[in-house]
């Protein structure tokens, strides 16, 4: 698989997320991306496009999808949508 157009970060958190999932015997592991609404999202967002497309699934916004290709365990990647609180943190 070429991944030279991916982003190293989404290759890194997919592989840790299975590293640490093994670690802790469960039997599959999840790859969760938290989007906050900012105007950088939307590049953001086509980069996870890609990278689940070259994963071999659809790019799921707020739902995660099986992985289509072979993993240690098997791994679930998803985009979820989020407006930052309002309130002020206490």
């Amino acid at each position: 698989m070429d991944v030279s157009g991916l982003r190293y970060q989404l290759l890194h958190r997919a592989v840790s997320a299975l590293v640490q999932a093994d670690r802790v015997g469960a039997s599959a592991a999840v790859l969760l991306i938290q989007s906050f609404g900012k105007s950088s999202d939307d590049k953001s967002r086509g980069d996870y496009a890609s990278f689940a497309r070259a994963m071999g699934c659809q790019p799921a916004v707020d739902s995660v999808w099986p992985v289509g290709r072979p993993t240690a365990l098997p791994l679930l990647i998803g985009w979820v949508a989020d407006a930052p609180s309002a309130t002020p943190p206490l």
